[in-house]
């Protein structure tokens, strides 16, 4: 997911004046979630239906050739992450 800003949404249809501000991996969380209008019982909805949606995709690319990480790999993924995080701090 690739988080944008422009300055108004007619620059946003032509596709201009468009800067990417982020991207986001499949471990992003959908920001929205933290807005104080959100309940707790939606943010929690809406983080289920993240997570189903993520399940569908892994499912997808499995069935299409990608196979699963091993516990192994998916504990190496997640200390490479930390790691890079501190030093991005």
């Amino acid at each position: 997911r690739y988080d944008i800003r422009c300055r108004s949404l007619a620059e946003l249809y032509r596709g201009e004046g468009i800067k990417i501000l982020e991207l986001n991996g499949a471990g992003a969380e959908p920001a929205h979630i933290y807005d104080p209008s959100f309940s707790r019982r939606e943010a929690y909805r809406v983080l289920f239906r993240h997570w189903e949606v993520l399940y569908r995709i892994s499912r997808a690319n499995y069935r299409n050739g990608v196979p699963y990480l091993s516990f192994a790999e998916g504990v190496g993924a997640f200390r490479k992450l930390r790691t890079y995080r501190k030093q991005m701090q």
